[in-house]
């Protein structure tokens, strides 16, 4: 790929910020998914902070890639893109694990659960898992996008 290459070249026909919501609605449902799976298959043995943490820091290189790939276009130099974003990541992980812990302290998911049951609507959804995501996707959103956009910044010339 050369640098500033989108998967296809079609998406630059896209706005940015289009292409941003699809990328993140995308990222939100596998990070979903993944954390759901990782809840069901390790729920036992760690907590769910834990657990959040470690999907988080998984999924850091792929969320990378799908950015990078529908959104900001290939970087010159991969590694040193993906190396800028840790701190986002790391963010989100702090973020997320805060809300998390807290959430689960206040037993949001049984509260939730109450809740929905009064008007009859089945939820099977972890809750507390789709409040911290929105939360910290707008986290991301913003820092990303700072971070991503951000090129070199061009000297004016004054007269």
């Amino acid at each position: 790929m050369a640098v500033g290459d989108l998967l296809h070249p079609s998406l630059g026909k896209f706005p940015q910020s289009t292409r941003f919501i699809i990328a993140g609605g995308l990222i939100n449902v596998l990070f979903l998914l993944m954390h759901e799976n990782a809840i069901s298959a390790f729920e036992a043995t760690y907590d769910k902070v834990t657990i959040y943490a470690g999907v988080s820091a998984c999924f850091t290189p792929l969320s990378h890639m799908i950015n990078v790939l529908l959104v900001f276009g290939w970087p010159a130099n991969y590694i040193s893109s993906l190396v800028s974003m840790i701190p986002v990541q790391i963010s989100n992980v702090i973020i997320g694990s805060f809300a998390t812990k807290t959430l689960e302290h206040m037993n949001f998911d049984d509260k939730a659960k109450v809740f929905f049951e009064r008007f009859n609507i089945a939820n099977t959804f972890d809750m507390s898992s789709l409040v911290v995501l929105v939360v910290t996707g707008v986290w991301s959103f913003a820092l990303t996008t700072f971070m991503m956009s951000a090129g070199p910044k061009k000297k004016s010339k004054t007269l």
